[in-house]
C-alpha cells in the first residue's frame, strides 16, 4: 500500500500525518505565519537537579514523564479531547473493548443502551476521558526541553540555581528507536478542545500532549514523544495487568548525545569559590559532615564528565542597577565561565 498524508488546520496550527500499513505517525507540523517557518534547533536543553543529573550520568538514561507528573494541571488536560460524538462502535475500537469485556462494570453488549440514553452517555463520556489518557500515557513517555541554556525561570523552577543544564544533540536524540518529535509546543490564550469523531485519533493524542497555556510561553518547551511498546510505569494504571508487566520511565541513551554540561548560578557555595580561578573541594574535620558528602558528589561528577570529553561551563549571572530606567530597576546578564582542568580535589576555571 502506498503511503497517504493528510493535513489537517487546527488552531494556527497545521499538521501533517503519514499512513502506511504499520502506523499513522504525525512527520511534521508547522504555525501558520505567512513567510515564517519554524526551525528545528540542532540542540535541546534540559534543566536538572544535581541528583538527577548525577543518575543520568551514572544510568546513562534520561527519564520519560508522565503528565500526572507536571505542575500544570492543564498541561495534557483530558478536556482537550472531545468525545461528545462518539458513536458506540468508536469508542470500542478506541478503549479496546470487545464482546464479554466490562467497562465500568458495565457489560460491552450494553453499551448500546448507554448510547442511546443522552445521561448514561454523558456519565459514560466523561469517565471515558479519563481511562483513555490513562490508557494512552501508559504507554507514552514524554522527555521535556527548551532551545536555551539562559532560561532564568527553567534554572528557577527546576534547579533553584543549585543544578546543571544538559545541552543534547537534536539529531541524536531523533535516532532514538521509539522516539518521536521534536515537537514545538503549541501556546494559546484560549485551550480549546477538538473533536475525536472529526479529527484523526493520532492527531488528538498528539493535541492533548503538546498543547499549553500562554502563561508558560516564555518557557519555549519542545516535546520528544516516546511510544513505547510495553506499558510503563505510571502514577494510575487503567488496568492492574500493567502493574505487574510495567518497565520504568528511565530509558537508555547514549551519552555521547550530550555536548555541554552547564552549571547553575549557585552552583559552588561561597566557600568553594577562592580567589585563585579555582574551585577548593577539599575538606578536613572542622567541615560539617554533610558538606564534606557533598563536596565529594561534585568532584565525582566534575571527574566522570571531564573523563567523557564533555565541555563544562558555569552560568553567572550579573546583576546590576538599570540606568536608563526611571524606576532604576534591576538587570541581569549572563557571564559563561569554562572549566579548564580538574585535579587535587580542585577545579580550575577560566
Amino acid at each position: 500500500m502506498k503511503e497517504k498524508k493528510k493535513t489537517y488546520k487546527i488552531n494556527g496550527w497545521k499538521y501533517t500525518i503519514e499512513k502506511n500499513e504499520i502506523e499513522d505517525k504525525i512527520v511534521h507540523e508547522q504555525k501558520i505565519v505567512p513567510n515564517k517557518n519554524i526551525t528545528v534547533p540542532d540542540f535541546f536543553y534540559k534543566y536538572y537537579s544535581f541528583d538527577r543529573a548525577i543518575e543520568l550520568l551514572e544510568k546513562s538514561k534520561i527519564f520519560l514523564s508522565h503528565p500526572n507528573d507536571f505542575n500544570d494541571p492543564m498541561d495534557c488536560a483530558d478536556f482537550l479531547i472531545d468525545f461528545d460524538k462518539i458513536c458506540k462502535e468508536d469508542f470500542a475500537k478506541i478503549l479496546e473493548l470487545k464482546e464479554g469485556d466490562t467497562f465500568l462494570k458495565i457489560p460491552f453488549q450494553e453499551l448500546s443502551d448507554y448510547f442511546s440514553n443522552p445521561e448514561k452517555k454523558k456519565f459514560l463520556i466523561k469517565k471515558s476521558k479519563f481511562y483513555f489518557r490513562q490508557k494512552f500515557y501508559a504507554f507514552i513517555g514524554i522527555f521535556c526541553v527548551c532551545d536555551s541554556y539562559k532560561n532564568y525561570r527553567l534554572w528557577s523552577y527546576y534547579t533553584n540555581h543549585k543544578g546543571v543544564s544538559f545541552k543534547f544533540n537534536t539529531n541524536e536524540l531523533k535516532k532514538m528507536e521509539l522516539m518521536n518529535g521534536p515537537f514545538p509546543i503549541h501556546y494559546q490564550k484560549n485551550m480549546k478542545s477538538i473533536d475525536l469523531n472529526e479529527y484523526d485519533d493520532v492527531l488528538c493524542k498528539l493535541y492533548q500532549t503538546n498543547v499549553k497555556n500562554k502563561f508558560w510561553a516564555e518557557e519555549k518547551e519542545w516535546r520528544f514523544v516516546y511510544q513505547s511498546v510495553r506499558p510503563f510505569k505510571s502514577p494510575i494504571h487503567y488496568k492492574k495487568m500493567h502493574e505487574e508487566k510495567a518497565e520504568s520511565r528511565l530509558i537508555d541513551i547514549d551519552i555521547n548525545v550530550i555536548n555541554t554540561v552547564y552549571l547553575g548560578h549557585n552552583f559552588f557555595t561561597d566557600f568553594e569559590i577562592i580567589d585563585n580561578n579555582m574551585f577548593d573541594f577539599s575538606h578536613n574535620q572542622t567541615i560539617r559532615e554533610d558538606y564534606i558528602i557533598e563536596r565529594k558528589k561534585k568532584f565525582k561528577f566534575f571527574e566522570k564528565i571531564y573523563e567523557m570529553g564533555i565541555q563544562i561551563i558555569w552560568i553567572r549571572f550579573l546583576f546590576s542597577n538599570d540606568s536608563q530606567s526611571t524606576t532604576n530597576s534591576i538587570s541581569y546578564r549572563e557571564k559563561e565561565i569554562k572549566i579548564l582542568k580538574i585535579e587535587d580535589n580542585k577545579i580550575h576555571y577560566e
